[in-house]
C-alpha cells in the first residue's frame, strides 16, 4: 500500500477547510459592512448629531458604524424610554437594537460630555460587529488594563455581569483610559475607528474633571477638617483643664487674702500678677479655640457646598430626575 496518495488527500481536507473557514470569515465582514450600508440609508443627523460626529474625527469604518447605528440626541422622556437603566444611576446613552442613543445633556460646563458618550456608545456598536475570535485577540490586553486601572474603573465595572463585561470593559477603556496605557494591539484596534484617540480621552477628562475635582478638594477637606477637629479637641480639653486649674487657684488666693496670709505686699503682687498673666494667657487659648472653630466651619461650608455642587452636576445629567416645570 503505497501511503502518498493518502498524505496529499489529507494535505487537501486540511487546506479546503482553512479556505472554507475564511471565506466564511469574508463573508461575514462583507455581510457586516452591506448590512451597514443599508442601515445608514436615509439617516440624516440632526445639526448638533453631526457635529458631534465630526468631533470624534472617526475613520471611515468608524463614520460608516456610525452612520448605520442612527444616533440620536434626545430628551429625558424619549431617551428613558429607549434607554430603561439603572433607577439608581445616571445613564447616559446606550446602544439598543443596533442603535445609539444619548441623553441631551444641557449644562454647559459639562462640554465634551455628548462627544464622549458618543464615542462609548460607537465602541458597543464596533464589539456587536466584532467576530468571536477578534474579541479574543484584545481579550487580555482588556483585562490587563482594568487591572492597571482598577482603582478609576472597579465602581464602574460592577454594575456589569460577567457576560457584559468584556463589552464595557471595550467602550470604557476606549474613552476613559489615556491612549498612552494602552498595549500596542490595543492601540492598532481602537485606531481602526478613531483617528486621534487622545482627543476621545480628552472629551471624557473635560468634563468628568467637573466631578472629580470637586471629589478630590472634598478628600482633602475631609482631611483637614479631622486634622484640626483633633487639635480642636485635644486644646479645648487643655484650656479646660487650665481654666478649672486658675480658677482653684484663684479660689485659694482669694481665701489666703482673706486669712491674711499673705506677709508682705510684696507677696500678694507677685503671685496676683502670676494668676494674672495666667489669666492673659488662657484668653488666648480660648481666641484660639474660638478661631480654629471658625476655620473648621469654614471647610464644613465649603465641603457641604461641594456636596451640594456635586448634586447638582449630577441631577443634570441624570435623566431621571425630574426637573423644574416637569411633573
Amino acid at each position: 500500500m503505497n501511503p502518498e496518495p493518502k498524505k496529499k488527500s489529507n494535505v487537501g481536507k486540511i487546506i479546503s477547510t482553512i479556505v472554507i473557514i475564511a471565506i466564511a470569515a469574508v463573508g461575514f465582514v462583507y455581510h457586516t459592512t452591506i448590512s451597514d450600508y443599508i442601515m445608514a440609508i436615509g439617516y440624516e443627523p440632526t445639526t448638533e448629531m453631526a457635529s458631534v460626529i465630526n468631533d470624534l474625527d472617526l475613520t471611515g469604518v468608524g463614520k460608516r458604524i456610525m452612520m448605520a447605528s442612527r444616533p440620536e440626541i434626545q430628551s429625558a422622556d424619549v431617551f428613558n424610554n429607549n434607554c430603561p437603566g439603572n433607577a439608581d444611576s445616571a445613564t447616559l446613552g446606550c446602544y439598543y437594537m443596533n442603535s445609539i442613543f444619548i441623553y441631551d445633556v444641557q449644562n454647559s460646563e459639562l462640554a465634551g460630555i455628548k462627544q464622549a458618550v458618543a464615542a462609548h456608545e460607537l465602541l458597543h456598536a464596533v464589539w456587536a460587529r466584532m467576530s468571536e475570535s477578534e474579541r479574543q485577540d484584545i481579550t487580555d490586553d482588556l483585562q490587563n488594563v482594568y487591572l492597571e486601572n482598577s482603582t478609576s474603573l472597579k465602581a464602574h465595572m460592577e454594575n456589569y455581569d460577567k457576560d457584559s463585561e468584556l463589552d464595557e470593559l471595550h467602550s470604557v477603556i476606549g474613552t476613559e483610559i489615556p491612549p498612552s496605557k494602552y498595549p500596542s494591539a490595543l492601540k492598532k484596534h481602537y485606531v481602526k475607528y478613531f483617528t486621534n484617540q487622545q482627543k476621545i480621552y480628552a472629551y471624557f477628562e473635560q468634563y468628568y474633571e467637573k466631578f472629580s475635582a470637586i471629589q478630590a478638594r472634598n478628600a482633602e477637606l475631609d482631611t483637614i477638617i479631622k486634622g484640626k477637629q483633633a487639635k480642636l479637641d485635644l486644646d479645648t480639653e487643655t484650656y479646660l483643664n487650665n481654666f478649672n486649674q486658675l480658677n482653684s487657684d484663684i479660689d485659694a488666693f482669694n481665701a489666703k487674702n482673706a486669712a491674711g496670709g499673705f506677709s508682705s505686699e510684696y507677696q500678694f503682687n507677685l503671685e496676683r500678677n502670676a494668676l494674672l498673666a495666667r489669666r492673659d494667657a488662657l484668653q488666648k487659648d480660648y481666641d484660639a479655640l474660638i478661631k480654629l472653630t471658625d476655620e473648621i466651619n469654614e471647610y464644613i461650608n465649603e465641603y457641604n457646598q461641594n456636596i451640594t455642587r456635586s448634586n447638582q452636576l449630577y441631577d443634570s445629567v441624570n435623566s431621571r430626575v425630574t426637573k423644574p416645570g416637569n411633573l
